[in-house]
């Protein structure tokens, strides 16, 4: 990792977004030498035409940049199966620089199994088939639009060290997103 990289975490973009689109569109005259994406960038993406049509806005914002700035985009709980939305991109669950001793990830990962199973489940592309079928796109658009509205939980996690971070038992520099905390440590 090089000093000066830039890290953006849990935007969740929700197609329209001028603001957000705007931000995005000003790291190219930042020029970082490296941007990090720690996933949730977008509400929702997915390797679905509908989702992908929604969000080309911040997409083709997100492509440009990779374009001149070394890109690294690691998924979210909001965001994953995107290697081919961005073949440009880095696209990983994490880096981990050996020499320095970081780990940059989203930061879902060692939150037990139920949870693992989940995200197993919904990042298979055998679950995301049926949302392919034109018979059923009429379903897609309506759950694809209820996800866009959800709202986000920003509320702290009571002894947040002590119940999230001590399980992740990392000896060197976690970076992560995930938890919407709102508070610096």
């Amino acid at each position: 990792m090089e000093e000066g990289a830039i890290f953006i975490a849990d935007v969740h973009y929700r197609p329209g977004d001028r603001w957000i689109e705007e931000k995005f569109s000003h790291l190219l005259q930042l020029s970082p030498p490296q941007l990090f994406l720690v996933g949730d960038i977008f509400h929702l993406l997915v390797n679905l035409p509908p989702v992908i049509e929604k969000n080309r806005r911040l997409i083709e914002i997100i492509s440009k940049i990779a374009d001149k700035i070394p890109t690294f985009y690691l998924e979210g709980n909001h965001d994953f199966n995107l290697e081919t939305i961005f073949p440009t991109l880095q696209v990983g669950e994490g880096v981990w620089d050996k020499g320095q001793n970081i780990k940059v990830t989203h930061g879902d990962w060692g939150e037990g199994w139920g949870y693992a199973l989940y995200t197993k489940i919904i990042r298979s592309p055998l679950f995301l088939t049926p949302f392919r079928w034109k018979l059923l796109s009429p379903l897609t658009n309506w759950i694809i639009d209820k996800i866009l509205q959800k709202p986000i939980k920003c509320s702290p996690i009571p002894n947040f060290i002590d119940q999230i971070l001590t399980k992740k038992r990392w000896e060197g520099t976690l970076i992560e997103g995930h938890y919407h905390q709102r508070v610096k440590w």
